[in-house]
């Protein structure tokens, strides 16, 4: 991801947000799946086929209680 970033001359979206909102949501102990998966392929390598098959793969529930 460093070298991509660093080779890059416009701004990726989400890459330092993806870390905030995942922060934060920690902080407060909202889950968010969504930026849970980005923040694992983006920071600790995880395979997008991976987090494709663990987002889609999750058990329907509400969202709101």
């Amino acid at each position: 991801m460093e070298q991509i970033l660093g080779s890059m001359r416009m701004v990726v979206e989400g890459v330092r947000n993806t870390r905030s909102v995942k922060m934060l949501a920690d902080r407060h102990g909202v889950e968010m799946p969504i930026v849970e998966t980005c923040y694992e392929v983006l920071y600790n390598g995880m395979a997008p086929s991976q987090a494709l098959s663990e987002l889609l793969g999750r058990s329907l529930k509400p969202e709101f209680h």
